[in-house]
């Protein structure tokens, strides 16, 4: 089977079943920046981040943290704490996954309070699989695949951005924002990235 892929790429995201998190400590990484764009997480140079929060939209910092589901799933748990608002949905999953690193554990969602509840799991779960030991740095390279915003990414969206606001003004004084949609006299959709 050479046409399988040898590395499989990892999930980023809250699970809504149960799941563990690794215990060991370097199997996570701490004081990222990650933007949300277009549903999707991003990850921020922190050079980048420090020079052009004001441009970079849904703009957090947090840590990953490596988890595992029951069916012996893994998958990275983002816990980002976003720069204009920082709140209780954070807070309480990180306690959860300090918790998920000896028990298995639920996050469930509270929009009333704002926050995510301990939800029961059964007691009779023992420990998860094996974990992964591929190089760590390499499971978060593969889960954000080619979704990196360094100072060259900034700059090309920017000449992009200046390109389709001339293309597309014809004097109505249209701004074109960072993965804004455009609709093109010709009826064609750009993104601009």
């Amino acid at each position: 089977m050479d046409w399988l892929p040898k590395k499989r790429s990892i999930q980023l995201l809250v699970p809504d079943t149960p799941f563990r998190i690794n215990p060991d400590l370097d199997r996570y990484a701490s004081q990222l920046y990650i933007a949300l764009l277009h549903d999707e997480l991003w990850l921020v140079d922190e050079e980048v981040a420090d020079k052009h929060e004001d441009e970079i939209p849904h703009l957090c910092c947090g840590s990953i943290r490596e988890g595992m589901l029951v069916d012996g799933t893994p998958f990275l748990l983002p816990i980002l704490y976003p720069l204009w608002n920082p709140g209780d949905w954070q807070e309480s999953l990180a306690k959860i996954a300090i918790l998920a690193r000896s028990q298995w554990v639920r996050a469930i969602a509270d929009p009333g309070q704002s926050c995510f509840r301990l939800g029961s799991t059964p007691e009779k779960w023992g420990n998860p699989g094996p974990w992964p030991t591929d190089d760590f740095v390499g499971i978060v390279e593969r889960a954000f695949a080619s979704r990196y915003i360094t100072a060259s990414f900034i700059e090309r969206n920017r000449s992009f951005r200046e390109l389709l606001t001339e293309a597309c003004d014809h004097g109505h004084g249209w701004q074109v924002e960072l993965g804004e949609r455009v609709r093109a006299p010709a009826g064609l959709d750009i993104i601009s990235a």
